[in-house]
């Protein structure tokens, strides 16, 4: 006789019991409360609350969290289903998030410089469930700057600094002995990050087989637990990962381990990956260093003054709705009949672009030996597969809403006729997917006119943000990553700038109409968000 049963408690551990036969059972399980077993410990620190992270773990306070999300923020035209415009609650929500948002991005450019894309690719990792790889020599800010995003969500961090000799119990959570003694099997998940929404994962490279093989499994798109017979879900959001290595030196590593497939499906798993330089302008080190030494003196006279501690030097960034963003994202803003085509052949274009580099990259390297050779071949940021092209359409639209927010099309005078009728996003947004198939990098990057001599707009182009130079470098695998990926930015954005020559016609007539609009909106007619964008930024000037 055999019997199964099987049961999840959130928040605490996973009970799964089997029968077998007359005297022995075996289960896996979770009970209310229990210490994680573990050769790690396993901290999880609160972000935005003034609770103790055991509240925020309990069962019932995981259940509010988690609970579906009822608010109607979209007015539908029944019988068509179409977006009319924001309801009264959605048009309160959208400014909320708005006000919190532009909170967050000023607050952070006090005290983090040149790292605007990054903010905005953490955001669209947050609204998408996707996860962030920050890589790139030491000392850039990459922690910091994961521990500060993480701070837009009201959920404790799990955090781990990975190394060699860890369990892979740190991650999904180990067996209680109690309940051995009872000839059970109990895996209490409690304190592991299966039970966490949220994760960053310090020098994620150095975990061993077992660990990076349970950890690669927890961040594929089932994001399941597996015991048995068994899988569970796990809460897991989004997770950063950091590490000193830059893709070319991972393969390498992981080929030296004997372990040649698992570099793909590391960077695979990381749909966006961030580089980052470990040296500011002087400007910007002045800004810091200005502000450091305030905070310095503010602390110092703190206790005898307590009311500097108001001071924004001290001000910490506030949660987003997630939840109700996303229910915005998914029903305001989608693609029109135009970019979804458009994307695809754009991307089709850019991975045979580096299917090429790739060849002639290694052709050359095999060629040079010597002491200038390259000490790796080029290696894709993005790993075209079908798993990895999937999300780039959302993460476009997700990049649109945040830019949208932030931008003086929602402000109070404009943020509802912005809204009404919907977000329809146009092919010229495609320049958006370098999140993903590009390596994002310092400073901020946007879409700009392209004029002529007389200021006639000829096209569209990226205007990359600050693209550290491979001569500055101090290290052989930095300089050469750098150099592959500003070829790799240039080579997307003329992959880009071509599909959009066949439309130079139209674009120049939409063009022409924003300037004549000034920086208003019109409710009349069609709307192309990204030249609103552009326009509202001061593009057009």
């Amino acid at each position: 006789m055999r019997n199964h049963q099987s049961k999840i408690a959130r928040g605490a551990a996973i009970w799964i019991t089997f029968s077998l036969g007359l005297s022995t059972s075996f289960s896996a399980a979770a009970g209310e409360g229990g210490a994680l077993v573990a050769a790690h410990p396993c901290p999880m620190s609160l972000n935005g609350a003034d609770a103790e992270p055991e509240d925020f773990l309990s069962p019932e306070a995981i259940a509010r969290r988690d609970a579906p999300d009822t608010r109607e923020l979209v007015k539908i035209e029944k019988g068509t289903w179409k977006v009319v415009g924001l309801t009264p609650e959605g048009l309160d929500f959208a400014i909320a998030q708005r006000d919190i948002i532009r909170y967050n991005f000023n607050l952070l450019g006090t005290r983090l410089k040149k790292m605007e894309s990054y903010m905005t690719g953490f955001m669209t990792a947050f609204l998408l469930k996707q996860h962030v790889a920050l890589m790139g020599l030491h000392g850039g800010g990459k922690s910091m700057l994961a521990k500060e995003m993480f701070t837009f969500f009201n959920e404790p961090l799990f955090q781990l600094l990975m190394d060699p000799m860890m369990s892979p119990i740190a991650l999904v959570g180990g067996q209680d002995f109690e309940s051995a003694k009872r000839g059970e099997y109990l895996i209490n998940i409690r304190r592991s990050m299966a039970n966490a929404q949220i994760a960053f994962l310090d020098e994620g490279d150095k975990a061993n087989a077992a660990t990076l093989s349970t950890m690669l499994s927890l961040l594929d798109g089932q994001r399941e637990i597996k015991a048995g017979f068994d899988t569970f879900p796990s809460r897991l959001e989004t997770v950063a990962i950091s590490t000193n290595a830059v893709p070319g030196r991972l393969h390498q590593f992981f080929e030296r381990r004997d372990w040649p497939t698992t570099a793909r499906a590391f960077l695979d798993r990381f749909a966006i990956k961030m580089y980052f330089d470990n040296w500011l302008d002087q400007a910007s080190q002045a800004e810091l260093d200005a502000r450091n030494a305030k905070k310095r003196y503010l602390m110092a006279i703190a206790a005898n003054h307590p009311e500097v501690l108001a001071d924004a030097v001290f001000l910490e960034p506030k949660p987003v709705d997630w939840k109700g963003l996303r229910r915005l994202l998914g029903a305001a803003v989608s693609p029109d009949d135009n970019m979804a085509g458009m994307l695809r052949m754009v991307l089709n274009n850019f991975r045979n672009s580096n299917i090429e580099a790739v060849e002639r990259s290694r052709a050359e390297r095999k060629g040079n030996r010597g002491v200038d050779a390259a000490p790796f071949d080029y290696v894709p940021t993005w790993d075209a597969s079908e798993r990895s092209r999937q999300p780039i359409p959302d993460a476009i639209l997700a990049s649109v809403l945040i830019d949208l927010l932030r931008s003086p099309l929602a402000d109070d005078n404009q943020i509802e006729a912005t809204f009404a009728g919907g977000i329809r996003v146009d092919t010229l947004s495609i320049w958006r997917a370098y999140r993903l198939v590009t390596m994002v990098g310092p400073g901020e990057t946007r879409l700009r006119l392209k004029r002529d001599s007389n200021g006639i707009v000829t096209g569209f182009e990226i205007q990359w943000g600050d693209r550290p130079d491979p001569k500055d470098s101090p290290e052989s695998g930095d300089k050469a990553h750098r150099g592959h990926s500003i070829a790799e930015q240039d080579r997307f954005n003329a992959v880009f700038r071509e599909r959009l020559d066949g439309m130079a016609r139209t674009l120049e007539i939409a063009v022409r109409n924003m300037g004549n609009m000034g920086k208003g909106i019109s409710r009349e007619g069609p709307k192309s968000i990204e030249l609103m964008i552009l326009n509202a930024l001061g593009g057009f000037d």
